[in-house]
């Protein structure tokens, strides 16, 4: 599945928020939004400090199933941080895993992929990083796949 193709594409948008003159957070936002060509954006921003949050498409239905991937990219910063691992490290680009449900092997689809770089990718070894940067920004589900198990 490419992205021109795709019904929903979430974009995510980090940006530094910080008091200035110009455009406002919505605005700048909402530029992004219509600069990435996605058919559907939805954000959800909230100042911990100040509880200021904005919302944007919050309520459109999506397919929660890629929002995982953010999780998952924090938990490996922050291991990065702690000394964990190192993201630019290589690892393993493997295509067949193994289901925590029954033990079974498994291998993606690249069809099913918004991602079809990673495939290429296969039996080489690739910096974390990398594997990260295509997660998130084409939210390739075997970059995924293989990014916690880079980690030890």
């Amino acid at each position: 599945m490419n992205l021109a193709k795709s019904q929903v594409t979430v974009v995510l948008l980090a940006l530094a928020v910080s008091a200035c003159t110009g455009p406002t957070l919505r605005e700048r936002l909402e530029a992004r939004i219509s600069e990435s060509r996605a058919e559907v954006v939805g954000v959800y921003f909230r100042d911990l400090k100040t509880s200021d949050s904005l919302l944007i498409n919050s309520d459109v239905r999506m397919h929660a199933a890629s929002t995982m991937k953010v999780p998952v990219m924090l938990q490996l910063f922050q291991d990065a941080e702690n000394g964990l691992l190192d993201l630019d490290d290589p690892v393993p680009v493997k295509g067949t895993f193994t289901s925590i449900v029954d033990g079974s092997s498994y291998d993606l689809d690249p069809e099913s992929d918004s991602d079809s770089l990673v495939y290429e990718w296969v039996g080489q070894e690739k910096p974390l990083i990398d594997l990260v940067d295509r997660m998130i920004t084409v939210s390739s589900n075997l970059a995924t796949n293989i990014a916690p198990r880079g980690a030890p």
